[in-house]
């Protein structure tokens, strides 16, 4: 038997109530991060219950963070990650954000309010109920976002709005659920630089959304029109990753294209970054259709330069630039030939400051592109797999952006050809 299923007692209790139930179960279902739990069923509920007891108890006991703000930032990364989100607030709207990562200044000890035992006693009851869910699905990332609401429950009397950020994770899903239908604070959604399409087309709660790219504008109308994204209000702010690209200055491209690498060979499916330097040198995940059509890119790519005497540089995502430090090199590093094609080796942490280097720019997935596109940088290209399902976008909702999908190598080249004929925009 699977007796209770408690992820359908949690959406409940945080929706509270089946209003929009059903479309909140939908965007939980295709928001996949957390993947992966841990693999023994006894090892996650009892690692659900020990957040919910032990860990809430010990934060309690640390001491709220001191506040000097009435807003605040919610993201899961860590303090470089919080930093580039309050950056982003402070330039779009003018608003001072305190960060409740783990280095925020914490008050003397205080009593907690009622509100946050009664959300305590939830949790610890939640976690005795995973007891009785026989089923194989893993529970324990509820618990870090457990304790943040509680937290945000001792906290609500000094605060009036929250800036949810990654809600490509559940987690900040069933966080901005909470925020508002359980509390008095205006909740914002602040979306991520890339479609909505993969895993943020669902939207149940009517909050203010801030969306950062201009795709999304016209995937917010889409999804809109099929009932599944009900925001409030829309406010279109781009560049989330604005900490790195305000200061940018137009100038004349220094390579005719380049390639920005999203590290397929070394994520695990192709899509999840994997933690396990072991695992990563092994290369357990290499072998993935994502990984495989990115090599093909490239060649496609490497050859059209060879051929017509065009300059191609490529640009390893941050993750592959912590890889290359740690002396693990890229399945790519091959193609690179120091005169054709060149490899960015800066120690930029990523490659967005490049963007005005390359005059045409490639990729299979990654979110550069479409932060090119932001800064009208229209000659940026991604690939279309003819499985839909294998797309971090849905071709029928981008709009004006659909040209900058290629459905094949041919098209690809097509596209780079004619925009590299043309004389770069002024």
């Amino acid at each position: 038997m699977k007796g209770i299923d408690l992820g359908g007692l949690v959406c409940r209790c945080v929706n509270g109530g089946d209003e929009g139930l059903t479309l909140m179960t939908e965007a939980l279902a295709t928001r996949r991060l957390p993947a992966y739990g841990p693999p023994s069923w006894w090892h996650d509920r009892l690692r659900l219950l020990a957040t919910t007891t032990v860990t809430a108890l010990r934060v309690t006991h640390a001491g709220a963070p001191q506040l000097g703000s009435t807003s605040v930032v919610a993201f899961p990364g860590g303090d470089e990650g919080l930093r580039a989100r309050t950056f982003f607030v402070r330039h779009h709207f003018g608003v001072e954000c305190d960060r409740l990562g783990r280095q925020a200044p914490r008050r003397p000890r205080r009593r907690p309010p009622l509100a946050w035992w009664l959300w305590w006693l939830r949790g610890v009851g939640f976690a005795l109920a995973g007891f009785a869910d026989r089923s194989e699905r893993r529970y324990a990332w509820l618990g870090p976002i457990l304790v943040d609401m509680q937290l945000f429950k001792r906290l609500e009397p000094e605060l009036e709005r929250v800036y949810v950020f990654a809600l490509y994770d559940r987690r900040q899903y069933l966080l901005l659920t909470f925020l508002a239908r359980r509390t008095g604070l205006e909740a914002v959604a602040v979306y991520q630089n890339i479609p909505l399409a993969r895993n943020c087309r669902h939207l149940h709660v009517a909050v203010p959304v801030v969306l950062t790219s201009k795709v999304n504008l016209s995937e917010a109308d889409y999804y809109r029109a099929q009932g599944s994204f009900l925001p409030a209000s829309e406010t279109y702010a781009g560049q989330e990753f604005v900490v790195d690209t305000h200061d940018l200055e137009p100038h004349e491209p220094l390579y005719d294209i380049g390639f920005y690498s999203s590290g397929e060979w070394a994520r695990r499916e192709g899509l999840y970054q994997v933690s396990d330097r072991a695992r990563i040198r092994r290369g357990t995940d290499a072998d993935n259709p994502y990984a495989r059509a990115a090599a093909d890119q490239l060649a496609t790519l490497a050859a059209y330069a060879h051929r017509e005497h065009r300059t191609l540089r490529i640009y390893p995502h941050p993750f592959e630039r912590a890889l290359l430090r740690e002396g693990i090199e890229p399945p790519w590093v091959s193609v690179a030939d120091g005169e054709t094609i060149t490899i960015d080796g800066d120690d930029q942490p990523s490659s967005r400051r490049s963007f005005y280097d390359v005059r045409v720019a490639v990729s299979l997935q990654s979110s550069f592109i479409w932060e090119r596109l932001d800064l009208g940088l229209d000659d940026s290209f991604l690939h279309e797999f003819a499985d839909p399902a294998m797309n971090a976008f849905e071709r029928a909702a981008l709009g004006r952006y659909a040209v900058n999908v290629c459905r094949g190598h041919d098209e690809l080249i097509a596209k780079v050809d004619a925009a590299l004929r043309e004389p770069p925009p002024s």
